[in-house]
């Protein structure tokens, strides 16, 4: 009984937290996130599916529409958004903002959300709606 629960207690406290912070360092160290043929072009070449899999997620599979007009005047929230590539991808290229719509990135690197911090301002049609916070969805206020 006491060992099963020495085995509770140490499961606990190793999946307590909402993040690694061995893999928080890790993708830290990445240089060229926005490069397409860089070493995350993996990450770049399904980002499309994933922002179709959110549109199918609110939409259902069988809607026919593919735009994004149902975010009309909604919040997104990206956790673990590195530097921002999905949101991005989520705003302009699917119009987001135009309506309305507004996406807060959050992740636990701080490299991470400076970067995407900075990435934003190149584009003057998403910077207004668009958000990072450097932090985790456990202490997320």
């Amino acid at each position: 009984m006491i060992r099963n629960s020495l085995k509770v207690a140490r499961l606990r406290a190793r999946f307590s937290s909402s993040f690694n912070q061995e893999e928080v360092g890790k993708f830290g160290k990445v240089k060229d996130w926005w490069d397409p043929s860089g070493s995350q072009r993996g990450l770049h070449a399904y980002n499309p599916l994933r922002v179709d899999f959110v549109r199918k997620l609110t939409f259902g599979y069988g809607h026919a529409s593919s735009g994004f007009h149902f975010l009309r005047h909604k919040k997104l929230l990206d956790v673990g958004c590195g530097p921002g590539i999905f949101a991005e991808v989520a705003l302009a290229h699917q119009s987001i903002a135009r309506f309305g719509g507004e996406v807060t990135g959050l992740d636990a690197s701080a490299f991470c959300v400076d970067l995407a911090t900075k990435h934003k301002l190149r584009d003057p049609k998403i910077r207004d709606s668009l958000s990072y916070v450097h932090g985790t969805l456990g202490r997320l206020r």
